[in-house]
C-alpha cells in the first residue's frame, strides 16, 4: 500500500495505514499514518510471517495477542468437532456387509459351498460294505473241510466243464478257503441227482447242486412221479448262462431244410433224446404235437456224446442240442459239412446263426407259439441251476450265493470260460427263482394246454 493509504483488514475493524519509511503504523480511530507500500498487502516478501513481525512492533503487546489468535483463527483450517459435542451420526441403512463384519475364514466357509469345493470321494475310498452274514462263524465252519458240487450229467457237457471251473476260482472267495471238488450223478434227466441234494445228502452248505431246471421244474409242473423234491423251496444260487437249443442232423439223413420234417408228407426224422423233462426229449415232441411233424423219438442218450456218437452210426438221424454246450464239439463237423443245422429253438436267431430258422417261426397261431415258448424258450433261460437244499443254515447260504456271484465276475475265470467256448450270463439266486416262481404259478388253462401237448396220454 502506498503511503499515506490505509486499509481495513479483512473481517476486522482495525485499519492498518502506510507509513513513511515503509513501517506501517495505525491509530485508535482508525486515522492513516503514512508509510511505505507493501507487495500483495503483506511484508516486503510477500508473506503473512512478515506482517505479523511488523505488526508485533507497532502494536502493544496484548493487543497483538489478541490480533495473533485472530489472524489463527481466520487462516488455521478448520478444526475437527469435539466428539463429545459432535451430533451423533445416523446410523447407516445399508452398509456394506464386509464393513461390519470380519471376511470369513476358510475353515467358517459355508457348508454348500465347502461341500461344493471338497473333492469327491474316490470310488476306492468308500468303505467295503459288510457281509450279510457272519464272516467269521462261516469262515469257522469251511476251514478244512470239502465242499462237493453235485453235476446230475455226465462229464464232458457243458454243466461239467462250467462247474470243475467255478470249483477252481470259487474255493478262494468262500470264508475258509474249503477244498471244492465235482462229482456227477447222471440220471432222469437231472431229477436223479436233484433228488438226492434234497433228500440225502447233508444239508450244512457242504453240497452244491447243479441241475437242468428245464426239466425239474417242468416235471414238477406236471405232476411227475419222480419228483422227491419242491423247486419253491430249494435254495438257488445262480444261473451261469441260459440253454439255446438247435436241432442238429447228419449229412446222410437227407435233411436239408427244417419245413422238410412238417405236414402229412413229410418224410420221418428220427431223433435221439434223453428222457422225459429234458430239452432233447421234450423239443421232438412239441414239433410233433402242435406243427404236425413227422418225428419219431429215441429215448435213453444220456448226453452230446451219446447222441453224436448215434448220428455218425447212423442209429438216428439227429437231435436236438444246447447250443451253448455243444458247439465245441460239433463246429468242426459243421464247418466240413458232415453235420447240418436245420432250425434253432428261439425267440429270435443267435447272433451265431443269423440264417438258421426258428422253430416259432413255424407256429400256426399264437396259442401254438405261446406253448412252444413255454415248453423250451422260457424253461432253457433257468436250465443251468446251481442250488442248496432248503435246511442250509442263513449265513452259510448267504457266504456261498457272494462267492458264486463273485466267480462270475471274476476275470481268469471269464477267460477260461471262453475258451471252453462258455458264454457266460449270470442271473442272480433272486431272478433264479423269480422265474422259477413265475413259471409254476402260470394259469392253470395254460398249464392243461402244455402237459396234452408235451405229454400225450
Amino acid at each position: 500500500m502506498a503511503s499515506g493509504e490505509c486499509r481495513v483488514m479483512r473481517g476486522r475493524s482495525i485499519k492498518v495505514c502506510g507509513k513513511e519509511g515503509g513501517y506501517p503504523s495505525r491509530d485508535r480511530e482508525g486515522a492513516r499514518t503514512p508509510g511505505a507500500a507493501r507487495p500483495h498487502g503483506r511484508g516486503s516478501d510477500g508473506s503473512l510471517a512478515t506482517e505479523v513481525k511488523l505488526l508485533m512492533k507497532v502494536f502493544p503487546a496484548r493487543l497483538l495477542t489478541l490480533l495473533a489468535a485472530l489472524l489463527l483463527a481466520a487462516c488455521a483450517p478448520a478444526a475437527a468437532p469435539s466428539p463429545t459435542v459432535a451430533p451423533a451420526r445416523p446410523a447407516p441403512t445399508a452398509a456394506p456387509a464386509q464393513l461390519t463384519a470380519a471376511p470369513a475364514r476358510p475353515t467358517e466357509k459355508p457348508a454348500a459351498t465347502a461341500a461344493a469345493e471338497k473333492p469327491a470321494a474316490k470310488p476306492t475310498e468308500k468303505p467295503a460294505a459288510k457281509p450279510a452274514f457272519d464272516e467269521q462263524a462261516v469262515a469257522d465252519f469251511y476251514r478244512g473241510k470239502t465242499v462237493k458240487i453235485i453235476v446230475t450229467f455226465p462229464p464232458g457237457g457243458s454243466f461239467d466243464v462250467n462247474s470243475r471251473l467255478m470249483a477252481k476260482y470259487m474255493s478262494k472267495l468262500i470264508p475258509g478257503n474249503p477244498t471244492i471238488i465235482v462229482e456227477n450223478m447222471p440220471g432222469a434227466a437231472g431229477l436223479l441227482g436233484t433228488n438226492h441234494v434234497y433228500n440225502v445228502a447233508p444239508q450244512d452248505g457242504t453240497v452244491i447242486g447243479v441241475t437242468n431246471g428245464s426239466a425239474t421244474v417242468l416235471e414238477q409242473l406236471f405232476g411227475g412221479q419222480a419228483v422227491q423234491y419242491d423247486a419253491r423251496k430249494l435254495l438257488y444260487l445262480g444261473a451261469p448262462f441260459p440253454f439255446s437249443y438247435v436241432l442238429i442232423v447228419g449229412k446222410a439223413s437227407g435233411f436239408k431244410q427244417f419245413d422238410q420234417v412238417l405236414g402229412p408228407s413229410a418224410r420221418q426224422i428220427v431223433l435221439g433224446g434223453s428222457a422225459p423233462g429234458s430239452a432233447t426229449y421234450d423239443a421232438p415232441i412239441l414239433v410233433r404235437e402242435m406243427l404236425g411233424g413227422n418225428v419219431k423219438l429215441v429215448p435213453g442218450y444220456p448226453g452230446v456224446p451219446e447222441r453224436a456218437l448215434a448220428i455218425e452210426r447212423g442209429e438216428i438221424d439227429g437231435a436236438f442240442e444246447v447250443w451253448e454246450g455243444a458247439k465245441v464239439a460239433i463246429l468242426p463237423k459243421l464247418q466240413g459239412g458232415e453235420l447240418l443245422l436245420l432250425a434253432q429253438f428261439t425267440d429270435a436267431p443267435l447272433k451265431d446263426l443269423p440264417n438258421t430258422p426258428t422253430v416259432l417261426s413255424f407256429a400256426r397261431s399264437e396259442e401254438q407259439r405261446q406253448l412252444l415258448r413255454l415248453g423250451i424258450v422260457v424253461p432253457g433261460q433257468f436250465s443251468v441251476q446251481y442250488f442248496l437244499a432248503p435246511g442250509v443254515p442263513g449265513d452259510r447260504v448267504q457266504a456261498l450265493k457272494a462267492a458264486w456271484a463273485k466267480t462270475t465276475l471274476d476275470q481268469e475265470y471269464l477267460a477260461e470260460a471262453k475258451k471252453a467256448n462258455l458264454e457266460i450270463q449270470p442271473l442272480s439266486g433272486e431272478q433264479l427263482q423269480k422265474l422259477v416262481l413265475e413259471f409254476l404259478d402260470m394259469p392253470a388253462d395254460l398249464k392243461t394246454k402244455l402237459k396234452n401237448a408235451m405229454r400225450p396220454s
